[in-house]
């Protein structure tokens, strides 16, 4: 039938995007490194390093040429991008393989990273002006900064190899992740100049597509490297190495710091949020993959020692000035993340390793993100912040009592910072969170005086009993106070039951010392109620109580069926 559409064979939705996203370059780049590393790797013949190298080189050519064919002949800019990216991860590829040669030959190892080094800043020209790719001002220098890094920076440690044993060595090795950083921070100016930079940049794609996708990968090649130079320069039986994912984190903050400068020059509030997120997964990105291993105890002892912190406390002061940096420079989430920034550093202390070594929150920074907390709520209006902030300085005050030795005062004075910084929140705003802090708080006053009613052991254990005495008629003469100031029948109401609670204590302490001097007093007690419940009927039979009442109404002869024949005699008439 005309019009109608061709039955489509079986597959052929993936072949459709095979053909049209073409990951066949990634799988070939790969099939052939992995074949050349197997081929001239570690473990083969002599010389196999510059076999590896120049044979890495040969298909880095064959790549370069590939893609500048495909923008002469055919403008195939989606296979252009693709290439371009494998390119860049085989110059990674051919500066670890001169890692072996520069181990066991200084001098000619030396030579190979200069000479990869130009390959790579050559062949990384001639194709942007093959293709007249226009890559402009900081975006250039930064990318031949970090190619020289991955390349020329094993050459700084080559008078240090030989003895793994040798601190300055083990700091050369960690120092690469900070040189690396401040290469990944020269982003920082031209993301600064936004899209207006790259406008016109020879290509379709736009800003921040390109440049910033191939500085992803860059930056994915540098946390490699500093991976490859413990592997390669630290000379340790086995597979054991100084390196641990904390190594990274300088680079993830500069990253951060990148991604944060381009979410407020394109005015994107959720990339700059996503910037802040980057912090707090450093922090637990440090807090990981820790071992027992001598050699990586070994160096991490001496971080420690250096720095007076572990990676993840230094990670995580690291995280709250990011935070309060972004928050300063106008960004939401930085002021939102802040208050839970400070909450990681008041449980991770200098000593910190792993997540199972967090500390007991310190008070300092949960009283600053009581602050952030308690400041945002109150421009916002948002009750349900006010209430974490409360919290904040509960938890605060219980740690700081408990810092001073007073332990057992310290649930009561958190238990109290807790309710009187509710009674704040009920006040200070009007929605449901806050009602529900206002009725909290009252409840909490009733119960803490009907508790101290009951002796109070449950409270305040060290309170001496003299005291605790006066506890119960003070919380109910606080709480009435408090009931009449704001108008709020609920603290009357917790005054009333702990007053009530209180008057019952104290008079049966009287009344069982008073039977201790009166032996009979039960039987008197009991007499004189039988005389008021007495008293009580006949004034009910006089009329005289309650008021309303009938005179000489009797309650037991109005219940009796009346005669009928009688109430005719006395109504004739009826």
């Amino acid at each position: 039938m005309r019009g109608r559409r061709a039955a489509r064979p079986p597959g052929w939705g993936l072949v459709r995007l095979l053909y049209t996203s073409n990951p066949f370059y990634i799988l070939s780049a790969d099939l052939v490194f992995a074949g050349l590393r197997m081929s001239f790797g570690r473990g083969g013949p002599a010389g196999g390093s510059w076999a590896l190298a120049g044979s890495l080189a040969g298909y880095t050519l064959l790549l370069a040429t590939t893609a500048c064919l495909l923008i002469r002949l055919g403008r195939l800019w989606d296979d252009l991008r693709t290439l371009l990216l494998v390119i860049v991860i085989m110059f990674l590829a051919i500066a670890m393989s001169g890692d072996d040669l520069l181990a066991a030959d200084h001098a000619r190892g030396a030579l190979g990273c200069a000479v990869g080094l130009a390959f790579a800043a050559g062949v990384s020209e001639v194709v942007l002006h093959v293709i007249r790719l226009r890559l402009p001002g900081w975006y250039r220098g930064a990318f031949h900064a970090m190619l020289a890094l991955m390349f020329v920076y094993p050459l700084a440690m080559v008078p240090l190899l030989g003895d793994p044993d040798n601190p300055a060595l083990q700091w050369a090795l960690f120092a690469f992740g900070p040189a690396a950083a401040l290469t990944v921070l020269m982003l920082v100016p031209a993301a600064r100049g936004g899209s207006a930079a790259l406008e016109k940049n020879g290509s379709p794609w736009r800003w921040p597509l390109y440049p910033w996708s191939l500085f992803v990968v860059l930056a994915v090649a540098l946390c490699v490297r500093a991976w490859s130079l413990c592997v390669s320069f630290h000379y340790v039986e086995g597979s054991r190495s100084i390196f641990g994912p904390y190594f990274l984190v300088p680079i993830g903050l500069a990253a951060a710091l990148v991604w944060l400068e381009i979410g407020l020059v394109s005015r994107a509030p959720r990339a700059a949020a996503s910037a802040c997120v980057v912090p707090l997964v450093l922090v637990l990105l440090a807090a990981v993959g820790h071992r027992e291993e001598p050699v990586y105890a070994g160096f991490l002892a001496r971080f420690q020692e250096t720095f007076g912190g572990s990676p993840v406390y230094l990670t995580a002061i690291a995280a709250v000035a990011f935070l309060a940096l972004a928050g300063f420079r106008g960004v939401r989430a930085g002021i939102e993340l802040l208050p839970a920034g400070l909450i990681v550093l008041a449980i991770v202390g200098p000593r910190t390793i792993g997540l199972g070594s967090v500390t007991s929150p310190r008070a300092v920074p949960m009283v600053l993100a009581a602050i952030v907390l308690g400041a945002s709520a109150w421009r916002r209006g948002d009750s349900r912040r006010a209430i974490l902030a409360v919290v904040c300085v509960a938890i605060a005050g219980l740690t700081t009592t408990s810092g001073l030795g007073a332990g057992s005062m310290a649930w009561p004075i958190a238990t109290h910072l807790g309710i009187a910084g509710l009674m704040a929140v009920g006040v200070l705003f009007d929605d449901p969170a806050a009602r529900v802090a206002r009725y909290s708080a009252a409840g909490a006053l009733g119960s803490l005086a009907l508790f101290a009613s009951d002796g109070g052991a449950g409270i305040w254990r060290s309170m001496p009993a003299e005291l605790m005495t006066w506890y119960a008629p003070a919380i109910a003469v606080a709480a009435a106070s408090f009931g009449i100031l704001v108008r709020d029948r609920w603290y009357l109401a917790a005054a009333g039951a702990g007053l009530i609670g209180w008057l019952a204590r104290s008079g049966a302490h009287s009344y069982a010392r008073l039977r201790e001097a009166i032996v009979g007093l039960d039987f008197v007690v009991f007499g004189l109620l039988f005389f008021a419940m007495a008293a009580a009927i006949s004034l009910r039979k006089a009329g005289l109580w309650p008021r309303g009442g009938s005179r000489g109404y009797n309650p037991l002869l109005a219940a009796e069926p009346r005669n009928v024949e009688t109430s005719q005699a006395n109504h004739p008439g009826g």
